[in-house]
């Protein structure tokens, strides 16, 4: 995870998670609408990608935390 921070005073960074189409699909289902991510598929296997942005540092490791948690179990 590579945590850049923007002229503007906003933290980014992104999440990324490799594996079935059909994982990727439940995993993208359980994101928060105000959250941006991406999915791109080939053979049968994606890669998802969520952007998360914060105005402070501790606001974008709860973010984070949030949606690996979000996560947990969901992965198999």
């Amino acid at each position: 995870m590579i945590i850049t921070k923007t002229m503007s005073e906003r933290f980014h960074t992104t999440i990324q998670w490799q594996g079935p189409d059909d994982i990727a699909d439940k995993l993208a289902n359980l994101i928060p609408e105000n959250v941006e991510f991406e999915i791109t598929r080939e053979n049968g296997m994606s890669i998802l990608s969520i952007s998360v942005v914060a105005g402070d540092m501790e606001t974008l490791r709860s973010n984070v935390d949030y949606l690996l948690t979000l996560f947990s179990g969901h992965d198999e």
